[in-house]
């Protein structure tokens, strides 16, 4: 079963991708980018890992030394290949994992992490003071108001998309709710 090695790319800048070659075993990746960067990372050096989903799915590995983001744009590339490294990359740290359960965390999105949500109820309720103010004293013009619901209401949807992300098993899963949802009206 291991080592595992694929190819394949992600977006860079928004629109620029880059070539990756990866090596995957039981306890070590190796990651080769564009033939010029190149990390190895044992498992045991990897603090978290995270899979995060907005406009489209991104990996993010950190360790002491560094962190890596490998975002995947659809529009730009064919994600077909990255998602298979994503998800061997997944089950390959989930297997590490059930040897040393202390070593690597899957971190939550920060949109649905303890600190996201705080920060989110606090604007909110900051918004919605402000248009109670604004509206008794008569310092706010409809536009406004409504400028500042849509924005919270942006909020809200991200974090509520990113927390049905979240809990998606794999990658490939977490992927398919993104565009598929979006596209069905779901």
């Amino acid at each position: 079963m291991y080592p595992q090695t694929y190819e394949f790319q992600y977006t860079h800048n928004k629109i620029a991708t880059r070539n990756c070659k990866a090596l995957l075993d039981k306890e070590h990746v190796r990651l080769e980018i564009d033939n010029k960067e190149v990390y190895d990372i044992d498992f045991k050096d990897i603090k978290s890992y995270t899979f995060q989903s907005i406009e489209s799915l991104r990996l993010v590995i950190e360790t002491d030394k560094e962190k890596i983001s490998m975002p995947v744009n659809i529009n730009f590339i064919d994600s077909k290949k990255t998602l298979r490294f994503f998800n061997a990359f997944d089950a390959a740290i989930k297997e590490y994992v059930k040897d040393h359960p202390h070593s690597i965390v899957r971190k939550k999105p920060f949109f649905i992490s303890e600190q996201g949500t705080m920060l989110l109820i606090f604007f909110t309720a900051l918004v919605i003071g402000m248009m109670i103010y604004g509206t008794s004293h008569n310092k706010m013009s409809g536009t406004k108001e409504l400028m500042f619901s849509l924005a919270i209401g942006i909020l809200w949807f991200v974090h509520a998309k990113e927390r049905k992300n979240y809990f998606a098993q794999t990658p490939t899963e977490m992927q398919e709710k993104t565009t598929t949802g979006e596209r069905n009206g779901s």
